[in-house]
């Protein structure tokens, strides 16, 4: 190979650190080190790696906000089996009611949570909790319903639904179904919530619900 050609390649390697030119004549030559040959080089990679990774971050960031934003929210609940248990779960809410307490009690619902939650009923009228009961049993007619008149604000709904809802304080829910047990009703399951959104619906059900405010011949028992 022609020297010309030797020296310019020489020159080239030495730009971009791969050799050394050793002192002396005539001139040698020696390979840099790996490290230092390559180090410049793998530095910039490493900072176009952290560069990329930062960037990563940041759109996973505005990803999971984006998922957060738009998909449907999960909300929790506990069930609650069993009747023994699902009445102390209402004397429990209704004791720790401390300014409002809205209640949906179907006619089989209202005598069960009259009978054996009837200390509580009458600690939150001591107490001066707002307590509302909705109810197919109207007070002229049903000497149940006239009764809790007395103490609180019946609204006759007329339609007659075998559950029992509780909403206390406008932050915890507990929702009972009632099934019919001789010519009683007993309470049969259970959700307990603390979820606010179906608590502001329920809610919102209630207070806009279609109220008769005159007794009808059907609401006789």
């Amino acid at each position: 190979m022609p020297r010309t050609k030797i020296y310019t390649a020489l020159r080239r390697l030495m730009e971009i650190g791969l050799i050394r030119e050793m002192p002396g004549n005539p001139s040698l030559f020696v390979p840099t080190p790996p490290s230092e040959a390559f180090g410049a080089l793998l530095g910039a990679a490493r900072r176009r790696v952290e560069d990329f990774s930062t960037l990563l971050t940041m759109l996973m960031g505005i990803y999971q906000a984006s998922r957060e934003f738009h998909r449907p929210i999960r909300g929790e609940f506990w069930y609650i089996d069993g009747g023994d248990e699902i009445m102390l779960r209402c004397r429990e809410l209704l004791r720790h009611s401390r300014y409002s307490l809205l209640i949906l009690a179907g006619g089989l619902s209202l005598p069960i949570l009259f009978n054996d939650a009837h200390r509580e009923l009458d600690e939150l009228y001591e107490r001066g909790v707002e307590v509302k009961i909705f109810s197919p049993l109207h007070p002229e007619m049903n000497h149940l319903a006239r009764e809790l008149s007395y103490l609180f604000e019946v609204r006759r709904m007329p339609l007659d639904v075998s559950i029992l809802l509780l909403i206390s304080d406008g932050g915890r829910l507990l929702l009972a179904g009632v099934e019919a047990s001789g010519h009683r009703g007993r309470l049969v399951e259970a959700i307990y919530s603390e979820d606010q959104l179906l608590i502001r619906l329920l809610s919102r059900l209630l207070e806009g619900a279609e109220i008769e405010t005159q007794p009808s011949q059907d609401s006789k028992s």
